[in-house]
């Protein structure tokens, strides 16, 4: 997992999709996936939504955003 900055200050991850579905509980689909986000270290399987067909997700408890590499 890579961390970047955005020039507006927003900090944006990127991973892989191998990457994120090993994140503890990770559960999911070819189209959604939810798992506990990383970057804070929650234990709330569902905070971290992962959408598949756009590559982008986002966590629900910590407001990061992630895009998922290819």
């Amino acid at each position: 997992m890579i961390e970047y900055t955005s020039r507006a200050g927003n900090t944006i991850w990127y991973a892989s999709r191998e990457e994120l579905e090993r994140l503890p509980g990770y559960r999911g689909n070819d189209r959604k996936g939810r798992a506990c986000c990383p970057t804070h270290n929650g234990d709330n399987p569902t905070a971290l939504a992962i959408y598949w067909e756009t590559s982008w997700a986002s966590c629900w408890s910590c407001g990061n955003a992630w895009t998922i590499r290819v």
